[in-house]
This record gives C-alpha cells, structure tokens and sequence, in this order.
C-alpha cells in the first residue's frame, strides 16, 4: 500500500510482465492503513542490502511493534537484532528472495497463538522503551542532567 520509490518501477514491470498475483493497491490514509494492518496475519518490512541500512532501526519496524502485529523483518543490522531482542518476529537477510519465501512459509506455518504472542511482545516492549512517553521521559532526563551541570 502506498507509492514509495518503487511505485512506478514495480507498476510497469507488473503490466509489462502480466504478472496476476500483485497488486499495488495507491496510497491511503494512516487510519486506513492501520485498518489494512489489523487484517494482515503478519507485517513485512524490506530493506534493501546498503550500509546505511545496517545502521538504524527502521520507523516502520517501530510502528509495527506499537500495532501489536508479528513482523516479518527482512533487513539487517539494529532493526534486526530489534525484532529478536523483542521476540516479535522472524528476520531474515533482505535482498534474497528465495531465503524471503523461506521465511514467510515459516511465518505462515506458526499457529496462531505464536504469532498472537510476538504480536504482543512488540507492543509491550515499544510500550516500554520506544513509546512517546518513554522518549519525553527521556529528553526530560538529559535536560534536567544538563541544568544541573
């Protein structure tokens, strides 16, 4: 949902290649999105293989822990170690499709409960330590720290 940078490229190669079993559905609002989220079995965040990748954690990773949902994290580095510190998903190298289908097939044949529980295990650690109240307790902290130095 949405159209990223690959928007165009993926619709015409999607058109070109008469490819049946894809859809890029345009951009929607954030409460729609969320509505699609809610349906969705477990949620997908890909990176591309970079160096810059390995260094952050993906915002979406953290918006997907706060939905409560399972993800399935295909990138590396501090948003991978994120998703198994969490225990909220599975993780696997990005840009490689055959280890990508691997792993959703091993998503797909987790029970229920299993993924109902990573799905709670991201909320409660976001909840936790990510959360908006967590990051201005924070912020109060060091500028409290910094007034008194």
């Amino acid at each position: 949902v949405g159209d990223g940078v690959e928007y165009n490229r993926l619709l015409l190669r999607i058109q070109k290649e008469k490819i049946t079993n894809a859809t890029i559905f345009p951009r929607v609002s954030a409460a729609q999105a969320r509505a699609i989220q809610k349906k969705a079995d477990i949620l997908l965040v890909h990176l591309e293989r970079t160096a810059l990748t390995k260094m952050g954690i993906p915002q979406k990773i953290q918006a997907y822990m706060a939905s409560g949902k399972p993800i399935l994290a295909a990138v590396e580095g501090e948003g991978a170690q994120l998703v198994k510190e969490a225990g909220c998903g599975l993780t696997c190298y990005p840009s490689d499709s055959v280890l990508l289908a691997e792993t959703i097939l091993q998503a797909e044949a987790l029970p229920v409960s299993v993924k109902n529980e990573m799905g709670r295990c991201g909320h409660d650690y976001y909840t936790k330590r990510m959360g908006y109240d967590v990051g201005i307790e924070k912020i109060d902290h060091l500028i409290c720290d910094v007034l008194r130095h």
